[in-house]
């Protein structure tokens, strides 16, 4: 049986000493458990630039890492491992809306109160109204709510002070992509919501390579995980509660992931600092 290398191999930087610290921790002020209605996913950097935010209680699948943030120059990420977690199906479940409202609060670094959803790219999140929770959250706390189609309005998005991708299924432009990087590095706020397993499973042509998320992710050092998280200890029909929060949310650990991608079998090497992720399928 043959095995090749897909073309993806990222390198860990190590970050020596204690990096600047950033208000972290105001995003889980309040909260102690949080719920997605839905097949969570893992979050993995591929830079030592992340924090992790959110993960499982110790029975959890692993990784469990849900959640993580990070600066990008003068503006605020948080990257989501579902975009469920912001829709309505898991409006008001445990702390959902506290969490949600600390993060868009935490993402408004520049204190105008503007909140950008983003449409037309088959985005999840704008499927069938799933964001009337959200949308009531952002005004609740002093937001007001704009949207845009494909391509995003540049005029609106840099009017906007915070930036909400939620899983799309189509693709951004290069000039979308580039103009999200400017925006975040000038000071913007971004909520980046993707679903890897969700991709693979869809079609035996389906890759992280071309899920229409990547690109984005890739400018800030960040990718999905392939499978699911689960607790079928501390769980809902196996639904993980997340009770662990940073700081408590331990490092990622060098370890060997066999998954099943759609019809093909696939390994992934994830690795900590100082290793490479390495694509193969047979």
């Amino acid at each position: 049986m043959k095995t090749k290398l897909i073309a993806l191999a990222v390198s860990f930087s190590v970050i020596a000493g204690v990096r600047a610290a950033t208000s972290y921790a105001t995003l889980v002020a309040g909260v102690s458990q949080l719920f997605d209605n839905g097949g969570p996913g893992p979050v993995l950097p591929t830079d030592a630039s992340w924090h992790y935010i959110v993960a499982g209680s110790p029975t959890a699948s692993y990784p469990s890492r849900f959640i993580m943030a990070r600066t990008y120059g003068a503006g605020r990420i948080v990257m989501l491992g579902h975009e469920g977690f912001f829709g309505d199906d898991s409006a008001n479940r445990y702390d959902n809306t506290r969490f949600l409202a600390n993060t868009l609060n935490w993402l408004d670094n520049g204190g105008s109160k503007t909140l950008f959803i983003s449409q037309g790219h088959q985005e999840w999140l704008a499927y069938n109204n799933r964001s009337t929770w959200l949308r009531q959250v952002a005004v609740s706390n002093g937001f007001s709510v704009v949207s845009s189609g494909a391509p995003m309005n540049v005029n609106l998005l840099n009017s906007s002070s915070v930036l909400i991708l939620g899983n799309a299924w189509s693709p951004f432009s290069q000039t979308e992509i580039d103009e999200v990087g400017t925006y975040v590095a000038n000071g913007g706020g971004l909520v980046i919501a993707g679903l890897g397993w969700s991709w693979l499973s869809a079609a035996t042509n389906h890759t992280m390579q071309n899920y229409p998320m990547q690109p984005m992710a890739n400018q800030f050092a960040a990718t999905w995980g392939p499978s699911d998280i689960s607790d079928y200890s501390k769980g809902i029909g196996g639904t993980p509660i997340f009770t662990t929060f940073y700081p408590n949310v331990l490092p990622f650990q060098p370890y060997l992931y066999p998954f099943i991608a759609s019809k093909a079998f696939t390994i992934e090497f994830y690795a900590d600092a100082g290793f490479t992720y390495q694509f193969q399928s047979t």
